[in-house]
């Protein structure tokens, strides 16, 4: 803890171990310091400076161990999917009679700063490309609005004239809202060249701006002519997520506008995603209408019903009676504000987002603790 130079301070295993560990805390210099005062360590105001020397030299190595394991999870995707015979996936082959692998994966973008509503301010996120069988990450992207050393230069001397060299984090320009496209159509465009690899499937939410930038450039988008344009599948948990937020939207407001009581909201939820589950492989239009069965089942109307989800039907099949609780039942003749709001919710969830569930489950079984 002593050290002052560089390679003093990088020989000893404590500080690596020390620097990593706050990394994957999520926190920096400040943080170590004051940690480590607290336990009453020697010299600790100048970790502040020790913290940024640690993380620039375990960088190369971290992006080094990063890149193995994206490669190593890449090829056991590509083997699960050729050996996957519920779910076959056509493959392909380059000019040079190479394989061409095609694979099915998610993607999703988070940001440092959580966004509210439509507002994204966060000058950080990172994106994830994770394998539709093995669940495991494939590619990864960073992106970064803000250089401190560089918005420092910029400030003292209002231009980056005479800028000292420095590793630069600041490696994108635009909105943060955009780093979601642009993430993606990275991914999609370098996956042939690093891994022989063509992403034919993404499995993702409902960001229409990157399915319309993953397309070819003759039709608007963003992808090359050589790159295949993936098909865009929604996420069952996604979908379960949006359905979710608008009941409960409607149980939160006052009584004047909604009686969507929060009992009938969870049993919504339950019901909608059990329903999800038990009917992932229809279209979004076949699917739409079995959701709207489950407005049925809550006027107690049950023909239509499911044992999957529905306790009625469950309990007549083995001969016995269920007592529903009221919170789970309406009177579509005297709530019929209620009625028509879930109503809209039900039948719209998935018409207006035209996209299939995803069908693709895990290849890994689970095994007990």
């Amino acid at each position: 803890m002593h050290s002052e130079t560089k390679s003093d301070l990088c020989q000893y295993d404590i500080n690596l171990r020390f620097s990593l560990a706050l990394q994957l805390m999520g926190v920096g210099g400040e943080h170590a310091a004051i940690l480590t005062s607290f336990l009453d360590l020697p010299e600790s105001v100048k970790w502040n400076r020790w913290f940024n020397v640690l993380e620039q030299y375990t960088h190369t190595a971290v992006e080094e161990v990063k890149v193995l394991s994206q490669q190593a999870a890449v090829e056991e995707e590509v083997l699960e999917t050729i050996n996957d015979d519920n779910y076959k996936v056509e493959q392909h082959k380059l000019e040079d009679d190479n394989p061409l692998h095609r694979i099915q994966a998610s993607f999703d973008m988070g940001w440092q700063v959580r966004s509210s509503s439509n507002k994204y301010g966060s000058p950080t996120g990172h994106a994830l490309l994770i394998g539709a069988r093995s669940k495991k990450v494939l590619d990864s992207i960073v992106y970064n609005k803000n250089c401190t050393t560089c918005n420092k230069h910029m400030a003292l001397t209002g231009s980056f004239n005479r800028l000292q060299k420095h590793y630069c984090l600041k490696n994108y320009e635009g909105t943060s809202k955009s780093m979601e496209a642009a993430a993606l159509v990275k991914m999609l465009s370098r996956a042939p060249e690093l891994n022989s690899v063509s992403v034919c499937t993404i499995i993702s939410d409902d960001d229409s701006n990157g399915r319309a930038k993953a397309q070819h450039v003759s039709n608007g988008g963003k992808l090359a002519i050589h790159v295949e344009e993936p098909k865009f599948l929604a996420g069952p948990s996604h979908r379960k997520r949006v359905f979710a937020r608008a009941i409960y939207n409607l149980a939160s407001a006052p009584v004047k506008v909604s009686k969507v009581t929060k009992g009938l909201a969870s049993h919504l939820k339950y019901c909608y995603g059990a329903c999800v589950k038990r009917n992932h492989k229809l279209s979004a239009i076949q699917l739409s209408e079995k959701v709207y069965d489950i407005l049925k089942h809550i006027t107690d109307e049950h023909d239509c019903c499911d044992s999957a989800w529905c306790y009625d039907i469950k309990a007549k099949e083995e001969s016995k009676v269920y007592n529903a609780p009221k919170e789970h039942r309406i009177d579509k003749v005297k709530d019929v504000l209620t009625y028509t709001q879930i109503k809209k919710y039900s039948t719209n969830t998935h018409v207006s987002n035209k996209w299939s569930i995803a069908t693709i489950r895990s290849t890994h079984k689970r095994t007990k603790a």
